[in-house]
């Protein structure tokens, strides 16, 4: 099976499912298995879920953040915000609702004040998510399922607990999907 076609499958795996799950996954075809895990416990994977659901609802329910475009990733406790708002003031907002969820342990605020991004923007954005995240999970060496990737306005975010190794291999990998502008590594280092 050709590379290509490897891709192609990965990449609609990845499209149709959220790889957030410490079952194995297998991936199998003429060419390869892939495994693909995530090394986070059942209750650590389950809080990162609820963070992230409990900023969103509060940031819903905001009487001064109407208007915004602002997306929340949690892993291993760790808050990223991206996105747009049309004030400061609803920048701190956020970031202080972040600050005020339960097991919140760091917020990377990566929120601009600026014009919502355009729709095709977002397209584009989830499209180049999907790219790197197929791409690592074929990247030989390379423990995806340790790594969250997150796209906004072409800057990919990458999070998890990695080695500098590990990390350094993804950090390669999302430079290399055409349409990146830019890789920030917001990883936690084991060694």
């Amino acid at each position: 099976m050709h590379m290509k076609k490897i891709r192609l499958i990965v990449l609609a795996f990845v499209v149709t499912f959220l790889l957030n799950g410490c079952i194995p996954i297998l991936l199998g075809g003429a060419a390869a298995t892939l495994v693909v895990y995530d090394k986070r416990s059942f209750r650590t994977i389950f809080d990162d879920s609820n963070i992230k659901q409990k900023i969103l609802v509060r940031m819903r329910t905001h009487p001064d953040l109407e208007k915004t475009h602002v997306g929340v990733a949690a892993m291993n406790y760790d808050v990223l915000l991206i996105g747009q708002v049309r004030y400061a003031s609803q920048r701190i907002t956020i970031q202080r609702i972040a600050r005020n969820t339960p097991k919140v342990k760091h917020i990377y605020n990566a929120i601009t004040v600026s014009p919502n991004v355009s729709t095709k923007r977002r397209a584009k954005d989830s499209w180049i998510t999907s790219n790197v995240k197929s791409d690592m999970i074929i990247k030989p060496g390379l423990r995806s399922g340790e790594i969250k990737a997150v796209t906004e306005n072409g800057i990919v975010y990458l999070m998890g607990r990695v080695s500098r190794y590990q990390a350094r291999l993804a950090t390669n990998v999302a430079r290399r999907v055409s349409g990146v502008k830019k890789v920030v590594t917001l990883f936690k280092y084991d060694d």
